[in-house]
């Protein structure tokens, strides 16, 4: 069965806020063709609406992405970074009582988002079909490739 990219989109993201923005984590499909993509935005909240614009996006790579998901499943580091050519950076850091933190550092600046550890089954099952519907593998194949280490 053959879904659009619209369709395909508002399935599959995630949206989690702090006081003042929300981060949006989603599956896309670049405009090139099937290629997907796990992109993570970072938005302000403006009169109870967020607000898009000119919003900074990270898409991750698909070493990254599969990176993302080693550490998402098998956890056995506590913070994973990534480090964008735009002098951004990334960053999560697992807390084992809390759930994950997700941060964006800029030139000093920090964005933190806390992703409560019941939401954290979303998060992972965002990546990790993103990941198997990348490689055409089914979700099961990529989760044991993973634990295997790829």
């Amino acid at each position: 069965m053959m879904i659009s990219k619209e369709q395909f989109c508002a399935e599959n993201y995630r949206r989690f806020f702090n006081r003042s923005h929300c981060l949006h984590v989603q599956s896309c499909i670049k405009e090139s063709g099937q290629l997907l993509t796990l992109r993570f935005q970072i938005a302000p909240k403006r009169d109870g609406k967020v607000d898009f614009t000119n919003s900074p996006i990270f898409q991750l790579s698909a070493k990254e992405l599969t990176s993302l998901c080693r550490f998402l499943i098998v956890r056995t580091d506590t913070v994973y970074e990534i480090p964008f050519h735009n002098g951004k950076t990334l960053k999560f850091t697992a807390e084992q009582s809390k759930g994950l933190n997700v941060q964006i550092i800029q030139k000093g600046n920090i964005a933190s988002f806390m992703i409560p550890i019941d939401e954290l089954f979303s998060l992972t099952g965002i990546a990790v079909s993103t990941l198997a519907r990348r490689e055409m593998l089914d979700s099961i194949t990529v989760l044991t490739m993973i634990k295997n280490g790829l």
